[in-house]
């Protein structure tokens, strides 16, 4: 996968670069890095999701510059992936959120009425395992293997793997009143 033509991030993106690398890595050579791969991503979007700052910390922490852009331009170009969602609103996310919330309301009617009545939509909290890929979510050992399922499968695994923790915790979910599900 080539990557993009060379079009340089606004300041605005710039800021968010260096706060994200800030909050990510404490030492200034790994923060560079990650700024680095940021910055040649950019021309793919032109735009930017925290998301893709959790993606790329940890392709960093694996790969090399260089193999790190290519799986990160893959992610966001390939229609296996999930396109369109490293953007700072990004519509292909909120698209997959509301697909998503409708398998719940099929499979788990019980917990996505909870949901409802509580407010709590799958945009607000699903995007840490779908835009993040469980970078913050998971231990090191499982988000191996989430990488790797998602990398085989692609943005199907996204939904298998988000109905099956729904199926996994309804139980715990549905003994919580409303105003304790966040």
């Amino acid at each position: 996968v080539a990557p993009p033509e060379h079009k340089k991030p606004d300041a605005a993106a710039e800021r968010i670069f260096l706060r994200d690398a800030e909050r990510t890595f404490a030492e200034e050579t790994d923060r560079a890095a990650l700024i680095s791969l940021l910055r040649r991503t950019w021309p793919e979007t032109a735009d930017y999701h925290q998301g893709l700052g959790y993606v790329a910390s940890v392709l960093l922490l694996l790969f090399d510059e260089e193999t790190a852009l290519r799986i990160l331009l893959r992610l966001a170009r390939d229609d296996k992936y999930t396109p369109g969602y490293w953007h700072a609103a990004p519509q292909a996310y909120v698209r997959d959120a509301m697909v998503y919330a409708r398998l719940v309301a099929e499979r788990f009617p019980e917990v996505s009425a909870l949901l409802s009545v509580a407010c709590v939509v799958p945009e607000a909290y699903a995007s840490k395992w779908l835009i993040g890929l469980c970078v913050h979510v998971l231990p090191y050992a499982a988000l191996f293997d989430y990488f790797e399922a998602f990398l085989d499968e692609g943005h199907l695994f996204l939904f298998k793997f988000s109905l099956a923790l729904i199926a996994r915790t309804s139980d715990k979910l549905l003994a919580c009143k409303p105003t304790d599900v966040n």
